[in-house]
């Protein structure tokens, strides 16, 4: 998408731009083999009615590779268009702390916003110790780095 709206360039002469380009694929190519493959589940965190667990899962995986896919390839260029639109804006709008801080909260506004319509029971807003705590400890020491 960068090369389509002339943001990269390639010059198969530079190292630089080959490594990009290889970068890219070997990246879309990852993608692909997680998605398409269908190997055994991998079970990271091991829970109470295991066998139950796996069959409904593996019986789900079979029905919605194919969605799952696609809504994969969305999320890619969903994802790069936002690079794009962000780059276009900090043209524009230089001040790269309030443009983050405005996409931040209008990201935790819309996804409030989803939540509360989707989810009826109330106790997913709830934090224990498990996965859910690693989740939010995950996401904010990630918005930390960048």
């Amino acid at each position: 998408m960068a090369l389509v709206f002339r943001l990269e360039t390639v010059n198969f002469k530079k190292i630089r731009s080959i490594a990009k380009v290889a970068g890219t694929m070997v990246t879309i190519g990852g993608a692909m083999v997680m998605t398409l493959y269908k190997g055994p589940v991998v079970e990271i965190f091991h829970a109470h009615g295991h066998h139950a667990a796996q069959q409904t899962s593996s019986e789900s995986a079979d029905q919605h590779w194919v969605l799952g896919t696609l809504m994969l390839l969305g999320s890619i260029v969903g994802w790069s268009g936002f690079f794009i639109l962000q780059s276009f804006t900090l043209k524009k709008y230089p001040a790269e702390l309030s443009l983050t801080a405005l996409i931040c909260i209008s990201g935790t506004v819309e996804g409030s916003i989803v939540t509360l319509i989707m989810e009826r029971d109330f106790s997913v807003w709830v934090i224990g110790w498990d996965s859910r705590l690693l989740a939010a400890v995950y996401t904010v020491s990630s918005e930390n780095i960048c």
